[in-house]
């Protein structure tokens, strides 16, 4: 299916080296988490709105002055986790749809399914990858071989596989050079 895809596609789909760490934390992390998190970030914030409205109108309270940016940063970091929020939500919807999950369900089993699944493809191509260079190596092997034998043809004028020669003088292919000791 992945050598199909990749084919008809005339790209890469699965990168088998993909650091998934990222995926990982998806699939365990619910959305319903980063709304209760973005609520926390809102209560804190809170605190520095309180201060800066219970200034005193006395010079040395520089307050206000010290935290007013802060107020308007907190503000934009609050809206810009909720759009993000919401866009996941958005996301999570719609890839429910079109994977034909439920909805309601938690959002992090269907990132756990995805995330086996992505698991289980990158597997799959890392063994496809290794059949590949299984096949190179191989080919290669019978192209020395051939090479060998037309080597062979040449100086005999016959055709004999380098097995053959071994045979014929009853060499096991396995047998190493013997070490003559020569003595004066």
């Amino acid at each position: 299916m992945i050598e199909k895809l990749e084919k008809d596609r005339g790209k890469r789909i699965i990168d088998e080296n993909m650091d998934l760490g990222d995926y990982d934390l998806a699939a365990k992390l619910p959305i319903s988490q980063l709304w209760t998190d973005l609520g926390e970030f809102r209560k804190g914030s809170k605190f520095v709105f309180a201060a800066i409205h219970q200034k005193s109108l006395e010079k040395e309270d520089k307050i206000e002055e010290k935290l007013g940016f802060l107020t308007l940063k907190l503000d934009k970091i609050s809206k810009n986790f909720e759009q993000k929020i919401t866009h996941c939500e958005g996301c999570y919807e719609a890839s429910a749809i079109f994977l034909c999950e439920n909805q309601k369900n938690s959002s992090e089993k269907l990132g756990e399914k995805i995330f086996k699944f992505w698991l289980a493809c990158r597997n799959a191509k890392r063994i496809l990858l290794k059949e590949e260079e299984a096949a190179k190596k191989l080919e290669e092997n019978a192209a020395k071989e051939k090479e060998k034998t037309k080597i062979l043809e040449n100086k005999t004028g016959k055709i004999i596989s380098p097995s053959k020669v071994l045979q014929k003088y009853d060499v096991a292919k396995d047998a190493k050079p013997c070490k003559a000791v020569i003595k004066m």
